[in-house]
């Protein structure tokens, strides 16, 4: 819900959202990834809320915790508490799920956890990522009496493709919003990650992917020809600058993603949220 504080900052210029990456540790080492270091020690409480006091001061009315992995910090809900005190009107992380229990999940509610997001790639673990739901479903029971507001991201990439249909769909069922985003180069060690190749081979297959989840979760237009798949499949896609996942990837073909302008396959992502009359 849209509160009357983020209703009065559309009429300034301050910043809206900010990320605070509050380790740089990770519990995990997923092969694409580049944001995490385990040699260097957690920040400080005192740094990081002198920080979240320099965030807030400048307006910023959502914060989102970020890592490294965030619950790997020792003192992760004292943070989350200290966010609500400033008049934060959302907190939110992004976490793998792994380290949550229990126990932790009730200090992170008491301590004023708006929001929590699982990353999730694959259903079964292989090598390259080890992000599946099968190590965390048992977990998603815990937030049905919860306030926290759960919802599931992914990356898609070759290795994933296979069983993202089905991870969305488990989400689904219960009610839980999912989206996901299409991996995107490793800039800072100069890796290329981006599969052109397989991008240009399964676009299709994405499409139908996005459109086909985004229909089941109601979300489907009208004139299914209008969303631009092949086929004619209808639904809609989170996509950067377009609600249209089929455009989006046209574009990134066109432009040469599979070659050329990489932003636009670096946004397009895949998004269904159940949608409740």
């Amino acid at each position: 819900m849209i509160g009357l504080q983020q209703v009065l900052r559309v009429f300034d210029s301050k910043p809206w959202v900010a990320h605070l990456y509050v380790t740089e540790q990770c519990n995990l080492d997923c092969h694409y990834c580049n944001e995490y270091d385990n040699s260097i020690p957690h920040p400080a409480v005192s740094d990081l809320k002198k920080w979240m006091d320099h965030i807030r001061a400048l307006g910023v009315a959502r914060i989102g915790f970020q890592g490294g992995e965030p619950l790997k910090h020792p003192d992760i809900a004292e943070l989350v508490g200290y966010a609500k005190s400033l008049g934060f009107c959302s907190v939110s992380m992004s976490t793998n799920g792994f380290l949550l229990n229990r126990e932790l999940l009730t200090d992170l509610e008491g301590a004023g956890l708006d929001q929590l997001q699982i990353s999730v790639d694959r259903m079964t673990p292989i090598a390259s990522t080890r992000k599946s739901m099968q190590s965390i479903l048992h977990k998603l029971d815990w937030f049905k009496d919860s306030k926290i507001r759960l919802n599931v991201s992914g990356v898609l990439f070759k290795e994933t493709l296979d069983e993202m249909g089905q991870v969305i769909d488990t989400c689904l069922d219960r009610g839980i919003p999912v989206h996901a985003r299409v991996i995107h180069d490793d800039l800072v060690h100069d890796r290329t990650q981006v599969d052109r190749v397989a991008i240009r081979a399964n676009r299709d297959a994405l499409l139908a992917l996005a459109l086909d989840q985004a229909e089941r979760a109601g979300q489907a237009p009208r004139d299914r020809q209008e969303a631009g798949h092949p086929q004619g499949r209808g639904g809609a896609g989170k996509i950067a600058e377009s609600s249209d996942p089929a455009q989006a990837f046209r574009r990134a073909d066109t432009d040469g993603s599979a070659g050329g302008d990489r932003r636009a396959v670096q946004a397009a992502g895949l998004s269904a949220h159940r949608v409740h009359p």
